[in-house]
């Protein structure tokens, strides 16, 4: 089993984590957005980038 590792973040990115943290709805409803321009920019069809994705995360 590793030990956590600390990183350190800029303010920006720790507040966007502590709202994702939180629940909070614009910033969720932000980042699915972003998730969807992001599979239209690449072309994909919506079940192909979710496998592309499920691979990337399995590997990365």
């Amino acid at each position: 089993m590793s030990s956590p590792v600390s990183a350190e973040v800029d303010d920006t990115t720790r507040n966007v984590l502590s709202s994702l943290s939180a629940g909070d709805i614009d910033v969720l409803a932000e980042g699915l957005e972003y998730r969807e321009q992001w599979r239209q920019m690449s072309g994909l069809d919506e079940r192909s980038y979710a496998l592309v994705n499920s691979g990337i995360l399995r590997d990365g």
